[in-house]
């Protein structure tokens, strides 16, 4: 993919933008390596907005709630 400026800048600063974050989850899908995804987003307004490919409410939670554990855990490993 081609990435535009400001896509490369924010890669050489080390700041992760939402476009790669969405470039890397479809390199996943493609592959075959993820069966589902939640995904929470804040909008310019401040709104927050969850999706889900999933569902089961309880399934959507339990992939929330790994990872809240996931961040939690790397915000103390550092």
């Amino acid at each position: 993919m081609i990435k535009d400026f400001n896509e490369f800048k924010a890669e050489k600063e080390g700041i992760v933008t939402p476009k790669a974050v969405i470039e890397n989850i479809l390199i996943g899908i493609e592959k075959g390596w993820v069966d589902d995804i939640v995904v929470v987003v804040r909008t310019h307004e401040g709104s927050v907005t969850v999706g889900a490919s999933n569902q089961d409410t309880l399934a959507i939670l339990g992939l929330l709630e790994a990872g809240k554990y996931e961040l939690i855990n790397d915000l103390y490993s550092e």
